[in-house]
C-alpha cells in the first residue's frame, strides 16, 4: 500500500522571506486558502501560527495573476530601494545636526556618583532572580569595572545623549544614525575625560559588534 505523502506547510512570513512574495501579494492571493492553526513553538502565550499548504501556494504561483503581481513588485524594487537609501541619508543628516554636550566633573566626584548609581541599581533589582550580577556590592568591584561604569554614567548623566537619540526612534536608518552619533559622542567624551580613553574605546568596540549582528 502506498503511504500517504506528508503535507508541507508554510507561513505568510515564509512566503515573503523564502519565496519572494510581498505583503500585498499575500493579502490578495491567500485570502480564500484553507488555514491550519498550530501552537506557536516560540511563545506559548502567543496567538496560534497560521499555516498554508505549500501545494496551494505552488498552484497560485503558476497563475497569471501571481505572475502579474510578481512582475509589478520587481519593477518597484529599484525605486523602493532608492527611497530607503534617501531616508537613511536623511536620518544620518539629522544625526549630524545633533549637538554634543559632555559635562566635566572631577574624577573623585565622578567615581562617587557612579558607584552610588550602580549600587542603587543593584538594590532596586535584587529581587529579580533571573538577572545576573557581576557584583552585588558595587563598592567591591575592581577598578576596570568601575571605569567602565563611569563611561556609562557620563553617557547617561553628564551628556545630552538620551535626549538627542530619542528623536531617531522609528526612523529608517536609525542604527546607522545611532552609530554615527555615538562615534561623535565618544570622541567628545575622550576630549573631556582623557583619563578614560581606553574604556571609551572599549565602549565603541561593543557598539561595533552590535552593529555587525544587526546587519
Amino acid at each position: 500500500m502506498k503511504s500517504k505523502q506528508k503535507e508541507e506547510y508554510i507561513t505568510a512570513t515564509g512566503l515573503i522571506k523564502k519565496r519572494g512574495w510581498t505583503k500585498n501579494m499575500v493579502g490578495k492571493l491567500t485570502g480564500n486558502l484553507e488555514v491550519k492553526l498550530v501552537d506557536n513553538p516560540h511563545y506559548k502565550c502567543a496567538s496560534p501560527m497560521r499555516l498554508l499548504l505549500l501545494k496551494d501556494i505552488k498552484r497560485i504561483e503558476r497563475t497569471k495573476k501571481f505572475k502579474e503581481l510578481k512582475e509589478k513588485a520587481e519593477r518597484r524594487k529599484p525605486s523602493a530601494k532608492k527611497a530607503v537609501e534617501t531616508k537613511i541619508k536623511n536620518t544620518l543628516g539629522m544625526a549630524d545636526t545633533f549637538s554634543i554636550v559632555v559635562e566635566r566633573i572631577d574624577l573623585d566626584t565622578l567615581i562617587k556618583n557612579t558607584l552610588a548609581a550602580k549600587q542603587y541599581w543593584y538594590d532596586f533589582n535584587s529581587n529579580w532572580n533571573y538577572m545576573k550580577f557581576d557584583y552585588r556590592d558595587a563598592y567591591s568591584a575592581p577598578k576596570e569595572n568601575v571605569n567602565r561604569w563611569m563611561v556609562n554614567y557620563i553617557r547617561h548623566n553628564l551628556s545630552n545623549y538620551d535626549e538627542e537619540l530619542e528623536s531617531l526612534k522609528g526612523k529608517i536608518g536609525k542604527l546607522q544614525g545611532y552609530w554615527y552619533y555615538k562615534e561623535k559622542l565618544a570622541n567628545e567624551m575622550k576630549k573631556v575625560y582623557p583619563e578614560l580613553r581606553k574604556e571609551i574605546d572599549y565602549y565603541m568596540m561593543g557598539i561595533s559588534d552590535n552593529m555587525k549582528e544587526d546587519n
